[in-house]
């Protein structure tokens, strides 16, 4: 589109050096594309320091949009956090400050990765179980009375709020108790 100025670097199978870029990920090099996003670096950075954080907010901003505009048309999209910038910049030819390698992304058909388990957000068995009479969670589990968690740390301690905001009373092994967070909150 007119306004967005892109340019074609180099023409060819990049699927190794992408790889390679992407600290020898394989996910750099076996999706549909894979591609790295250069900022105007040195030019920005004169409006501030401030501007090397716009910059990494904007490369997000652009992520965000890559993985909805994926899952839109059926396919996925990440990010790829381990990439080589030095080396993007020296295969590009970019030997000074002024454009600077920022983000990698990836976008390719949908894989299952095995090694990752899918539950339901909230078990039956867990609703409520640790939570504050009143509480949202305990009222939407239908909790009528102060429950307790002996399988955590917070065993032997118990929750109140008796006439008071919900404050967890015992001793705490790691730290001074300290509730004026929860009463700050509340009042």
């Amino acid at each position: 589109p007119e306004g967005l100025p892109l340019f074609l670097l180099e023409e060819g199978d990049a699927r190794s050096f992408a790889r390679f870029a992407s600290c020898q990920q394989a996910i750099a090099s076996e999706s549909a594309f894979s591609l790295g996003m250069l900022s105007l670096f040195e030019e920005s950075l004169e409006g501030g320091a401030w501007w090397y954080r716009r910059l990494f907010w904007e490369t997000g901003v652009l992520g965000q949009v890559l993985y909805m505009e994926a899952e839109a048309l059926g396919f996925r999209g990440t990010g790829i956090g381990c990439y080589f910038d030095d080396v993007v910049h020296e295969t590009l030819g970019l030997h000074s400050r002024r454009f600077r390698d920022l983000y990698h992304f990836t976008i390719g058909g949908p894989v299952e990765d095995t090694r990752l388990a899918t539950r339901p957000a909230y078990a039956e068995s867990v609703h409520g179980r640790g939570q504050p009479e009143g509480s949202p969670r305990s009222e939407a589990a239908g909790a009528s009375k102060m429950t307790r968690d002996p399988q955590t740390r917070l065993a032997g301690r118990r929750w109140t709020a008796a006439g008071g905001p919900a404050r967890l009373e015992g001793p705490c092994p790691s730290r001074a108790p300290s509730n004026s967070r929860m009463e700050s909150s509340s009042a």
